[in-house]
């Protein structure tokens, strides 16, 4: 048996969709009795593309591409809305979707997660440190020949040394307090 990957998944998920939208715009337009067979196959095309959306994703997430991951679960419960505009009280499309949706934003959240802005802030606020004791450095050393003894830029250098230590200290603060364990990691301390 030939193993699908990403991209058999993406395919054959679009297809689907795009076979099911153009199916529901046919039912809002027919009124016959034919409309019940179209709706349930419209049904079923938007489940299969939703399902074949997730397994992209979760091969995604496999292969450590979280962003893609987040986004094909994203389209996925996209997909089971679509269902669920044709049959808005199924209990099994709802709880798929509400499945989806939930995957999508764990992904999105282990994504963009705090380490990036915690980085990003750490190198923000190491660069801040380096400029406010370089304008200060030429007052500190009696340097005659440095062109950096304007009160500005004396204020500006004093403003970035106060600010970068500041918020060092929140960062190396908010780094050492404990975190609560994640939900996931506290099942399965209690299954052992």
């Amino acid at each position: 048996m030939v193993k699908r990957g990403i991209d058999d998944y993406l395919s054959s998920a679009q297809e689907s969709y795009n076979l099911a939208s153009e199916r529901a715009n046919q039912l809002s337009a027919d009124g016959s009795s034919r409309a019940k067979g179209l709706k349930s196959a419209t049904l079923k095309k938007f489940i299969s593309s939703a399902k074949d959306y997730a397994k992209a994703g979760e091969l995604s997430s496999e292969e450590g591409n979280t962003g893609d991951a987040a986004d094909y679960f994203e389209m996925a419960s996209n997909s089971a809305n679509g269902a669920l505009r044709i049959n808005p009280k199924d209990p099994s499309t709802i709880r798929l979707r509400d499945d989806y949706v939930s995957e999508s934003k764990r992904l999105e959240d282990k994504f963009s997660g705090p380490q990036v802005e915690k980085t990003l802030f750490g190198v923000t606020l190491a660069a801040s440190f380096i400029f406010g004791v370089d304008l200060l450095s030429h007052n500190i050393t009696g340097s005659a020949i440095a062109s950096g003894n304007t009160p500005i830029d004396l204020g500006a250098g004093a403003l970035l040394l106060i600010a970068s230590v500041i918020g060092i200290f929140f960062l190396v603060k908010h780094n050492a307090s404990p975190h609560p364990p994640h939900p996931e990691k506290k099942k399965s301390k209690k299954k052992k």
